[in-house]
């Protein structure tokens, strides 16, 4: 028999389908999109021509290894905002910054700037909860900018999947847990600013960050808790009611249900 794995990324699920199968036999998936979300297509060992095929219908030959990519829906209102149209294609790179239009709407970006930002944060020996106001580079890591002070891999929530896995690339507005052998100050991370700076939570924990300063305790907001690191003591810090969210700090944030939090409101 051959093994058939199947995983998500974004918010999402994938229905049908058996651990395992005889072979040549065939498997029926279908990927299901949560609200304010899409599918747009698989990833890993998937026959050319089936990427965006849903359901999809593969035949099991072999150990097979599958990834269903969702993404946020991007808003008509933004689209008409920057392009006064919503006829655009979301794969376009319109700045020519290596970040797709549909990229800069999820980093909070402007699709027809490339200029560029910088923000400077300090770190304290152990673990520090960061988090960024600017988008850098494509592919940017945490180990390109602290290669010489890392003490291991950098760590982000998935809020989707409840549990963390290792930061790849760094993006704007979320939180990331970084841990270094000593205080570092001064440390200068170069990007696009955030010209929108809301931050999208979900219900259950979001760890992120905010690209600008506001309040956070805005009624009717649905937000119960906030915690923040700590790095000095090295421990959890509840954030004081009606207390700033400030840039650079990753916060835990525990939503009853999906919100967006935005420092207008």
């Amino acid at each position: 028999a051959y093994e058939l794995s199947v995983t998500v990324t974004g918010f999402g699920s994938v229905t049908g389908g058996m651990p395992s199968y005889e072979p040549a036999a065939m498997a029926e998936l279908a990927a299901v999109a949560q609200p304010g979300w899409e599918f747009v297509g698989w990833t890993g060992d998937i026959p050319p021509g089936q990427e965006q095929s849903n359901p999809l219908i593969i035949a099991v030959e072999l150990d097979l290894s599958l990834v269903a990519v969702f993404r946020v829906v991007v808003d008509d209102g933004w689209l008409l905002f920057y392009f006064e149209t919503t006829a655009v294609d979301l794969n376009a790179d319109e700045d020519e910054d290596g970040f797709s239009n549909r990229d800069e709407y999820e980093n909070g970006t402007d699709p027809l700037d490339d200029t560029l930002d910088s923000f400077t944060f300090d770190l304290r020996a152990g673990w520090n909860l960061i988090s960024i106001p600017v988008q850098p580079a494509p592919g940017t890591g945490v180990g390109d900018i602290l290669s010489d002070h890392l003490a291991g891999d950098a760590w982000q929530w998935n809020t989707f999947a409840g549990a963390y896995e290792q930061a790849v690339a760094l993006h704007a507005r979320v939180g990331y847990w970084i841990c270094v052998t000593a205080d570092i100050n001064g440390v200068v991370v170069s990007g696009q600013p955030s010209v929108d700076p809301a931050l999208q939570l979900y219900g259950g924990w979001n760890c992120v960050g905010p690209a600008v300063t506001f309040p956070m305790w805005n009624s009717g907001t649905g937000i119960v808790v906030v915690w923040r690191w700590d790095s000095d003591a090295q421990r959890y810090a509840k954030v004081a009611v009606k207390a700033d969210l400030l840039p650079g700090i990753g916060y835990w944030l525990y939503t009853v249900s999906d919100v967006l939090l935005s420092p207008d409101e």
